[in-house]
């Protein structure tokens, strides 16, 4: 849909209509490897939370949401992270954690997806 019929409030006559069986899946996963490392410390749920490394040059893999209230994002400089945000948890990556989580999850995805011609895009 273009900018010009969002703002008229008209779809386009193509994407008007039932919807039921469209083949597109959407997942915000965003705050993956932060979500992940919750599962194995669920008393850091709702608090901020920062994934990556401890040295002097390490950047920011991924926050939840709380952290991101103060403004830390992914590719940021940890040393600024931890300016913005000094009360965050800071966990180091998990790697093989995440390889054994999204597996699981794309195995998700076919089972939804499965005998649709779909294409996942990680």
């Amino acid at each position: 849909m273009s900018r010009r019929q969002l703002e008229r409030g008209k779809p386009a006559p193509h994407l008007a209509g039932d919807d039921a069986g469209c083949p597109i899946l959407h997942a915000d996963m965003d705050a993956f490897y932060a979500s992940v490392e919750l599962r194995t410390r669920p008393e850091l749920v709702g608090t901020p939370v920062i994934i990556g490394g401890l040295g002097g040059r390490s950047v920011v893999l991924s926050a939840t949401y709380e952290a991101r209230a103060y403004g830390v994002h992914s590719a940021m400089p940890m040393s600024r992270a931890r300016r913005l945000c000094p009360q965050a948890t800071v966990i180091p990556p998990t790697s093989g954690l995440y390889s054994e989580t999204s597996r699981g999850v794309m195995e998700v995805f076919r089972s939804i997806t499965q005998g649709e011609s779909a294409e996942v895009r990680v």
